[in-house]
């Protein structure tokens, strides 16, 4: 087998001689047809497609070697450009990401604005981007305690008062109720009679002199 690839070899370089055609070249196109599967004419298949190939099974199928090599040629050609494309699509995907979030994140200017986005004019006119700022957000504020107690005495503020329950020891007819924080008198048929938490009874009389008003400025007597 070998003398006879040997034999085959010169005969391909003498040819080439006399052709114009390299050595090397045809020695090449020699060793690739023999490392090229071929399909022999009993239906099997040889590893080499050089001389001697199919020795014994009828010679080589060229039609079917050659539409087998076209639908192999044709595969790898196909997938090839689908994978690119694929890898292409990836990558333009994977970058394009950060380059959206980077234009869409708010930005803190010099000059105490904020920039919608943070790409290429970000905060153009106002001193630039502050960057220290703009890395670690603000934190919230903590609510103080004045803040959270400014709702309950605002409720506290609205709510009507309310009168004792039980007015206090005392009093009667000709007395008025005095009181001394607001510097207000009420009558015995009034409902804050007795029942202010500062106060003492007194003749109408006395309150007066003592600076006390009655109350909606109706007197008792």
């Amino acid at each position: 087998m070998n003398l006879a690839r040997l034999k085959g070899l010169m005969g391909g370089m003498l040819l080439g001689a006399l052709l114009g055609v390299p050595a090397p070249a045809l020695a090449q196109a020699d060793s690739t047809a023999a490392a090229t599967a071929v399909i022999c004419k009993d239906g099997t298949t040889s590893p080499h497609g050089g001389r001697g190939a199919c020795s014994g099974h009828g010679g080589i199928d060229k039609s079917a070697t050659a539409a087998a090599g076209t639908a192999a040629g044709s595969s790898a050609s196909g997938s090839a450009p689908a994978a690119a494309a694929a890898g292409s699509s990836s990558g333009k995907a994977t970058s394009g990401a950060p380059a959206s979030a980077a234009g869409a994140a708010t930005v803190m200017c010099n000059d105490g604005t904020t920039s919608t986005h943070s790409g290429r004019g970000a905060c153009s006119g106002h001193g630039g981007v502050n960057k220290s700022a703009s890395a670690s957000p603000a934190p919230a504020a903590p609510k103080s305690a004045a803040t959270a107690a400014a709702p309950a005495a605002m409720t506290a503020a609205t709510a009507p008062a309310k009168p004792a329950a039980q007015a206090a020891p005392g009093g009667g007819p000709g007395q008025v109720w005095v009181n001394t924080a607001s510097k207000v008198y009420h009558c015995p048929n009034d409902r804050w009679y007795g029942k202010t938490k500062e106060g003492q009874y007194m003749t109408e009389a006395t309150a007066k002199a003592a600076g006390a008003r009655p109350d909606h400025g109706k007197t008792c007597s």
